[in-house]
Formats: C-alpha cells, structure tokens, sequence
C-alpha cells in the first residue's frame, strides 16, 4: 500500500553496525487507511531511543486507482496491535 505521508525525527546518531530495535505500533485512519508509528532504539547500555518516525498509508486499487477498503488481514492486524 503506498505511503501517503511520511515524518522523521532523528534524535541521535545511528552508525553503521549498530544494533538497533524497532518497535511499530500501528493505528486505523479510516476505512481505507492507515498510519504506523516506528520507534528506532539503538541497543546498548543504556538502550537510546535514536528516532521516531510516522508512516500513512492509502489502500487503493491497483486496477481502478481509487481507494479501497482495507483487505480484511490488514485490517485485523491494524485491530489487533493498535495503542
């Protein structure tokens, strides 16, 4: 599904080789949308959130390019993890 929107906060350095971990949470928009809110921690002593970032994204029809319901897995998943 494509991003519709996206944002970024970078609140360290990252590097390459360090161990990161991400956490997404995501959250329903509407009937045919979505949002995922990632959190980017770099692992260590101590763990450092390192950025925080927001991805929207719009269902749509690859045939008719108009938006679309959501697919019924999608939707659950979004149900099941959101905050």
């Amino acid at each position: 599904m494509p991003v519709s929107k996206s944002q970024a906060d970078y609140l360290r350095p990252l590097t390459c080789g360090d161990k990161v971990s991400v956490t997404l949470t995501p959250s329903l928009l509407g009937p045919d949308s979505y949002a995922i809110s990632y959190e980017l921690y770099r692992l260590g002593h101590p763990e450092k959130l390192a950025a925080r970032v927001r991805t929207e994204h719009v269902c749509t029809s690859s045939h008719a390019r108009e938006r679309h319901a959501l697919p019924p897995a999608i939707a659950a998943w979004i149900k099941h993890h959101s905050a």
